[in-house]
């Protein structure tokens, strides 16, 4: 051997290297792939020499580590992957692909992203006591109701994969976006339903004339703080009616979301069939949102958890018949809801499935140890294991508790933040 040289690596057949990494296949990955949770693999010595491939055996922690690797030189690595023998109760793609779901979802951001720029300049507008106009929520209203029509779940996937830092604007499009998804699988035809996403983005506009310092307090508030945060839905219909060109259902939803149907909520303790329509669908989004997010005193739960605590508030929040019907229609696992499968691995839930609650549409993205894999479409509702059972949901889990990073799981990129957050 010529001196100098290091000694050629031990060959590496159908991604099996010949080292001491043990049981497990390997696949080289440029090092941008890397993601918190995947292990690199242990290699023989003379792989050490092979310039700009990271070897350092063990897990990758965290995007700072794999930033500092980049930062180091490095570009290849290799890590740990399922082997066959352990893959036989992995569910298999039968329909769509990851790609697929990641076309769609980058799709339904370029929509979100305009309705959250959109949703940011209307409050920053009416904060500075700027006219309001009807037609630029309109525009934005209308393109989440074609996404709603054609891809509700893509869109409820959307709302739970997104970081972002400013609740506040978030929130609109978010109570908006849920609003006309309940209100299209309910059967509420187009006019009605404008209106109706019109009054979602719009239903926090009071809170620009409360004080930033109670608005964004990082803890609880006090009663007389409470007291101040309980105008917002009167500010928001004083607001608006001066405006002159909301129509008075809008205004009427404005103002009555944060009623309740036992009658305690406010601002003026209205209860049952008093509260309108759209106030009360607007209420379900508007807790169920408030549930699922981050915001500046509180985690979010599972949307699975949101479900089970809104449920528990029957007949005192809401009326029963229309609780149950907005579980109906996000399904007992919403989409965007991190699962175990009774396989022992792990999926995120892209399309409910309304006949079957237990087998929707999932993408499989880590396996019985939560370590990454190749993201995978599976319909779990014809999916069947090695042994010709069927695959189902067994659990629901929170992301953040495992600091797990679910966009860059499914393949959709470090970070994945809605630009209008910013």
């Amino acid at each position: 051997m010529a001196a100098g040289l290091p000694m050629r690596p031990a060959r590496v057949g159908n991604n099996r290297t010949e080292s001491e990494h043990g049981p497990n296949m390997i696949k080289k990955i440029p090092v941008s792939k890397l993601v918190p949770g995947m292990n690199v693999a242990k290699m023989r010595s003379a792989w050490k020499a092979v310039p700009h491939l990271y070897t350092t055996a063990g897990p990758i922690e965290s995007a700072e580590q794999v930033q500092e690797i980049l930062g180091q030189g490095y570009t290849e690595v290799f890590i740990e992957v399922e082997g066959p023998e352990h893959e036989t109760d992995r569910p298999r793609p039968r329909e769509d692909t990851a790609q697929g779901l990641a076309k769609a979802v980058a799709e339904a951001k370029r929509i979100y992203d305009l309705s959250l720029h959109t949703a940011k300049t209307i409050l920053r507008n009416a904060k500075r006591g700027d006219r309001l106009d009807y037609e630029t929520p309109k525009m934005v209203v209308e393109n989440v109701i074609n996404l709603a029509t054609n891809s509700p779940d893509t869109l409820l996937l959307l709302l739970k994969l997104s970081q972002y830092d400013d609740y506040t604007y978030t929130h609109c499009v978010n109570v908006m976006s849920l609003a006309v998804v309940l209100g299209r699988q309910w059967g509420i035809n187009d006019g009605d339903l404008e209106r109706l996403g019109i009054a979602g983005l719009l239903h926090d506009i009071g809170k620009t004339r409360l004080p930033a310092m109670v608005l964004n307090k990082r803890g609880p508030l006090e009663p007389e703080e409470f007291e101040v945060i309980k105008r917002h839905p009167l500010d928001g219909y004083l607001l608006l009616s001066k405006q002159k060109c909301f129509p008075s259902d809008i205004l009427t939803a404005v103002a009555e979301h944060h009623e309740r149907h036992n009658g305690t909520g406010y601002p003026n303790g209205i209860s049952g069939d008093s509260i309108c329509m759209f106030a009360k669908i607007l209420s379900l989004c508007d807790v169920y949102d408030a549930l699922t997010s981050i915001r500046p005193y509180k985690g979010p739960v599972s949307p699975y958890e949101a479900l089970r605590i809104m449920y528990g508030m029957r007949e005192r929040h809401f009326k029963t018949k229309e609780m149950e019907r907005f579980i109906k229609c996000l399904g007992v696992f919403p989409a965007g809801s991190l699962v175990r499968l009774n396989s022992g691995h792990y999926a995120v839930v892209c399309k409910t499935n309304s006949d079957d609650p237990l087998h929707p549409k999932v993408c499989v993205c880590m396996d019985k140890k939560m370590r990454p894999v190749m993201p995978t479409v599976t319909d779990l509702s014809t999916a069947l294991t090695a042994g010709g059972e069927r695959f189902s949901v067994v659990d629901s889990l929170n992301p953040l508790e495992h600091s797990l990073d679910l966009p860059s799981l499914l393949g959709l990129g470090h970070g994945f933040v809605l630009q209008g957050s910013t």
